[in-house]
């Protein structure tokens, strides 16, 4: 089984991708939602998928308002291109990439420690994954 460390990830945002810089994770979950198909007289709840896709998910770093073309532009309620790559951008690894509308950002700074960011976002149509290629 191969594992693979966190510390390699890239996410990249905006129309021409560019990395988010002083990144220190981010989460991508899909999911698809379900209706009930329970009849009188089943023994058991039965459910069906919508068939309905959805995806979210959210980006943590330092705090970096000079980096112009990643942070700067990740604000609450803009619509961006998004590629993340969970083991980083060589040929063969995986990238997962959408449409983003960001939904909300936090800026914490604590007495004693680094300044972060977090912005939270959803998808918008279909998350495709594939790998890198050349």
């Amino acid at each position: 089984m191969t594992t693979h460390r966190g510390n390699s990830g890239v996410l990249k945002v905006g129309g021409t991708p560019t990395a988010v810089a002083e990144l220190t994770g981010f989460t991508i979950q899909t999911s698809i939602g379900t209706n009930d198909d329970t009849a009188q007289g089943d023994a058991a709840r039965t459910f069906k998928s919508d068939a309905l896709p959805t995806w979210s998910g959210s980006m943590r770093g330092w705090y970096f308002p000079a980096d112009t073309n990643g942070q700067a532009v990740v604000k609450e309620g803009a619509e961006l291109a998004l590629e993340a790559s969970p083991t980083g951008t060589t040929n063969g690894l995986a990238k997962l990439a959408g449409n983003i509308i960001v939904t909300g950002r936090t800026i914490t700074s604590d007495n004693g420690a680094i300044v972060n960011f977090e912005a939270n976002f959803q998808g918008t149509g279909p998350l495709t994954e594939t790998t890198h290629s050349a």
